[in-house]
């Protein structure tokens, strides 16, 4: 793991790891609206969490994912920052939202930003990632 208890949360929050993303990420805990899943699994490549990625994309989706090249790329990846853009519907009553953000990283030595804006979905009380948008 990457980010230890007492780490500031990489998700952008001004709380510890242990207070914000790490709950969500050991399974003590839901995301409650669509940003806290977004910023969770931002958290979640930061910490060296593929499981969590999985466990958090729509069912729909899963058929694509493969934990093996996840853990891979996070391997060779360190993130740095987070910064939220705008974000529609996703609040604890919503059943869908939007969430767009730049996502800060260093891979192979180079500084990228991944562009997104994701679609989020409750299904039984549960958020979930479905897809990027553009």
């Amino acid at each position: 793991m990457r980010v230890r208890a007492d780490d500031a949360c990489p998700c952008g929050r001004e709380r510890r790891y242990e207070q914000c993303c790490g709950p969500l990420h050991d399974g003590s805990r839901r995301a409650q609206t669509a940003e806290q899943l977004m910023r969770s699994r931002y958290s979640a490549f930061a910490a060296a969490r593929p499981d969590y990625l999985g466990r958090t994309l729509h069912p729909a989706s899963r058929a694509t994912f493969s934990l093996d090249a996840t853990r891979e790329w996070i391997e060779r990846t360190r993130w740095t920052c987070l910064s939220i853009i705008e974000r529609t519907g996703g609040g604890p009553l919503d059943m869908r939202g939007t969430v767009r953000f730049d996502a800060h990283y260093v891979e192979d030595s180079t500084f990228r930003t991944h562009h997104e804006n994701s679609l989020f979905e409750k299904r039984h009380n549960i958020w979930y990632y479905v897809r990027p948008l553009d």
